[in-house]
């Protein structure tokens, strides 16, 4: 994964918007598409989300840009949250970063 979160959402909207499945809206691909563009802390903070957290691409852009937009790098940034005043990592994400 690019360490820059825009950059990275920017080259995988190129990526998806090439794709026109019938009856799928390009919102829907890109959700499914999405855990298999990132790799190490990046997608194991994805899997620590919450089932059904994210209902939109434009919720998942937001939480991932509200994560990865500290000047910290993205593992400095998901490290500093495991654990957080022993709150578990899934708590802390529904406490502080779900709408």
């Amino acid at each position: 994964m690019n360490e820059d979160p825009y950059q990275h959402l920017k080259e995988f909207h190129v990526v998806c918007s090439s794709m026109k499945p019938e009856r799928v809206t390009e919102e829907q691909v890109k959700l499914r598409a999405f855990p298999f563009s990132l790799d190490g802390v990046a997608k194991e903070w994805l899997f620590y989300l919450p089932a059904s957290s994210v209902t939109s691409w434009e919720g998942m852009m937001r939480l991932f840009l509200t994560i990865g937009s500290d000047s910290r790098s993205f593992v400095q940034v998901v490290h500093s949250m495991i654990p957080l005043n022993n709150l578990s990592f899934i708590n802390f994400m529904k406490a502080c970063c779900l709408p």
